[in-house]
């Protein structure tokens, strides 16, 4: 025994990949009923918004319930961060891959720029470049609202099946 930790309590950083992966499979799971329960109420611009942020704090809150024991075990705020810091990687590389692969991502970006600058066109190497813009300010915006969210989901979480300060021997 470690300072009051067993040996196999200890977080490895298989039980964080888990985690990680735990996320991501609620968060998909809970993709769907959000999206037809939120966006026919509320429309698709804030439908989706509203959704993606309850969905990030539901999944952390579900995620967080089931590891608390190790969480709280390990380093408490430490092993979270750790979780949501994975998590944003994994959501980087979703987004990073999805956003741009998306068939109305180029003439949504053109539509947008246009309707804030009428009247001014830019080169093809321009258009690349803001697109390159909007690409990372989409992802860098939804990796924020998703780390907030899945941070504060994952304490919740963990705070509700916290171990008790009593360990038994």
């Amino acid at each position: 025994m470690f300072f009051g930790f067993k040996g196999g309590d200890r977080l490895k950083f298989s039980d964080i990949v888990i985690a990680v992966a735990s996320l991501a499979v609620v968060l998909l799971l809970l993709d769907g009923f959000l999206e037809a329960a939120l966006v026919p109420v509320i429309g698709w611009d804030s439908g989706t918004t509203v959704m993606g942020i309850i969905n990030f704090l539901l999944s952390g809150l579900i995620v967080g319930a089931v590891f608390s024991r190790k969480i709280w075990e390990e380093a408490g705020i430490k092993t979270i961060a750790k979780i949501v810091v994975l998590g944003a990687a994994l959501l980087m590389l979703f987004y990073a891959a999805a956003i741009p692969s998306a068939g109305d991502w180029t003439p949504l970006v053109k539509q947008n720029y246009q309707n804030a600058n009428p009247g001014k066109t830019l080169t093809t190497s321009q258009w690349w470049s803001y697109e390159g813009y909007a690409l990372t300010s989409t992802i860098a915006l939804n990796v924020i609202i998703g780390v907030v969210a899945s941070f504060i989901g994952l304490y919740i979480g963990s705070m509700l099946r916290k171990p008790s300060t009593k360990t038994k021997e």
